[in-house]
């Protein structure tokens, strides 16, 4: 079977093979919990939004925060199709995209 992302896969073989063969090739441990990872950018990425709490992808209009920039963009395209071309206000000191009512809000 082949996947577009390494996340996928990693799902797939979680699930579906319960991880036997699969858990001996993760070389990658955490030191702060129990998982361990094929590559170390995923215990990276692990460390940084599970350990440390950091999402570095902020979404410009509502401020939700991702670890990878294709989960902003699915958020945007899903959540606010295009919020910034219809009705939305830039805020003059923080640079935030708001709908007419949020922008309302925020300025209180």
């Amino acid at each position: 079977k082949r996947f577009k992302k390494k996340h996928a896969v990693t799902t797939h073989c979680r699930v579906i093979h319960q991880g036997k063969k699969y858990a001996r090739n993760k070389k990658y441990k955490c030191t702060l919990c129990p998982k361990a990872f094929l590559g170390a950018a995923e215990l990276n990425d692990h460390t940084a939004y599970v350990h440390e709490g950091q999402k570095s992808h902020i979404c410009e209009i509502c401020s939700a925060s991702y670890i990878w920039k294709n989960n902003l963009v699915k958020h945007i395209k899903m959540v606010h199709d295009g919020i910034r071309n219809q009705e939305s206000r830039q805020c003059e000191f923080c640079g935030k995209y708001l709908s007419r009512r949020g922008y309302n809000d925020h300025m209180k």
